[in-house]
């Protein structure tokens, strides 16, 4: 027996996903008004800069353990990334 796959569109990849742009680009502008450079931020997370490059190019996906990391150096919490994504900001 062998198992046909469907084809047809393959839905986008999350990298594409209107609310992770909206979350990379809201990380990235939080880095710059906090005055780090990718290198600074790279340096407190524990990764290279091109890590943080790929990142906020969308080139490369953060997993959640990364994302809570980042969100740590940058002073947030998970639950500001989810008001920001649910379109409710938090100060």
């Amino acid at each position: 027996m062998t198992s046909q796959r469907q084809s047809g569109p393959r839905p986008p990849k999350t990298i594409h996903h209107p609310k992770y742009i909206l979350l990379i680009g809201h990380l990235r502008g939080r880095r710059v008004a906090l005055g780090f450079t990718q290198a600074g931020l790279a340096k407190q997370m524990g990764v290279v800069r091109t890590f943080v490059v790929r990142v906020e190019q969308r080139e490369r996906r953060l997993d959640i353990l990364e994302l809570l990391r980042w969100l740590d150096v940058l002073g947030m919490k998970l639950v500001d990334a989810e008001a920001l994504l649910a379109g409710k900001e938090r100060p």
